[in-house]
């Protein structure tokens, strides 16, 4: 099957190296800050499971030099590419990242896109509006693309769609965060508008909806994970708390509509049943009473209570994926089949396996309080068991 390849440009720091990285699903494009973090090189990224490669760009930067550099670094890579007639280099699609934080799209900016993709002037291009965390924003975002496009008449190009897009949570505070956004609508688009070459059936689509859909998931409860680590980071019991009930129910909302699952009784069902149901604090309790049994261990109450509590919210979110991929795929009725929900819940919280699983993670941060350790432990001991 031939795969399209989708051009990534924007200005430095816009967030492209973090946008590739969550639509393949792994760390595949270095991120972070300050100089050592901006690409430096045109590179494809995806690999056999991906329906499409992702090419990374140098960013535009605020100098003429510097932008001039990164226009010259893409059309060296697109030549190479029409010397070869197209493969590995070819561009079958554009992505240029806005960065919404800004609300703003310089005309410096389209121009240097345009001179970069000057040899693919009739692909879809797709305007992927990074960063977007504020949903009243959004439109004013989208608006403010469509204007600038609008009035910039020496620009010609194949637009397709204006997405605002959040890569992956972000933080407002230790327990607060903005969710993953628009990933799935972003794959969805580009499958639609894909070069000829890439096999667009609906069998096709659904499966890469699917793993867009999974994607998404992860990232939310990772992001679940943090928030409940944090919460529990004292030291009176507090696995069970109320004071989790809100990051709970927040995170089986929001799984539940990366799924595109936004009927209310449904999510009722589901919260229900992991936690008014009890699953989750039985849970809780069995696993905080068997690490407190274990000879030698010697790690602060507050720590196994980060430790139990963190594990729970990945537990939490494990169970609602599997439940809403049941109703996303037409394999079960949620709302008119609770009877299946909660022998689903009680099966996977009664499971034998959390024990081990949260001893794990326990005998693996060696004692440290560090609230990002002990968050990686739990997600790195969850996504070992997901891909056995």
């Amino acid at each position: 099957m031939l795969k399209g390849n989708i051009l990534v440009l924007g200005n430095s720091g816009v967030g492209k190296s973090t946008l590739i990285n969550a639509v393949l699903g792994e760390d595949a494009a270095p991120t972070g800050w300050g100089v050592d973090s901006v690409t430096k090189e045109v590179r494809r990224y995806g690999g056999d499971n991906s329906m499409f490669y992702l090419v990374d760009s140098i960013g535009f930067q605020p100098d003429k030099k510097g932008s001039d550099n990164a226009v010259g670094a893409v059309k060296k890579w697109s030549a190479a590419g029409m010397k070869k007639g197209g493969g590995d280099n070819a561009v079958d699609m554009v992505w240029l990242c806005v960065d919404g934080t800004s609300r703003k799209l310089f005309p410096q900016t389209l121009e240097y896109f345009s001179k970069a993709t000057a040899m693919w002037k009739n692909v879809p291009v797709i305007v992927v509006i990074t960063k977007s965390y504020s949903e009243t924003e959004r439109n004013e975002n989208v608006l403010m693309v469509n204007n600038a496009f609008a009035i910039s008449k020496n620009i010609s190009c194949n637009l397709k769609a204006v997405i605002p897009v959040v890569a992956k949570p972000y933080f407002f505070t230790e327990t607060m965060f903005a969710p993953p956004y628009g990933i799935s609508e972003l794959i969805d688009r580009t499958m639609e508008n894909m070069r000829e070459g890439i096999d667009n059936s609906g069998e096709t689509i659904a499966s890469v909806r699917l793993k867009s859909k999974r994607i998404g998931a992860q990232l939310i409860i990772a992001g679940s994970v943090a928030s409940a680590v944090a919460a529990c980071a004292i030291p009176v019991p507090l696995a069970d708390s109320a004071m989790l009930v809100p990051i709970e129910l927040a995170e089986i909302r929001f799984i539940s509509g990366n799924y595109e699952i936004k009927n209310d009784k449904i999510i009722e069902v589901i919260s229900e049943s992991i936690i008014a149901g009890g699953a989750a604090t039985v849970a809780a309790r069995t696993a905080l009473s068997a690490l407190k049994a274990i000879p030698g261990l010697n790690i602060a109450a507050a720590v196994l209570n980060s430790v139990v509590g963190g594990s729970m919210a990945a537990l939490i979110g494990e169970c609602t994926v599997f439940i809403c991929e049941q109703q996303y795929l037409h394999n079960r009725d949620v709302e008119n089949d609770p009877e299946w929900v909660r022998s689903a819940v009680n099966e996977k919280f009664g499971s034998s396996e959390i024990i081990s699983r949260v001893t794990e993670i326990a005998e693996s941060i060696g004692g440290s309080k560090d609230n990002k350790n002990i968050t990686s432990a739990i997600i790195k001991a969850f996504t070992k068991k997901d891909k056995k």
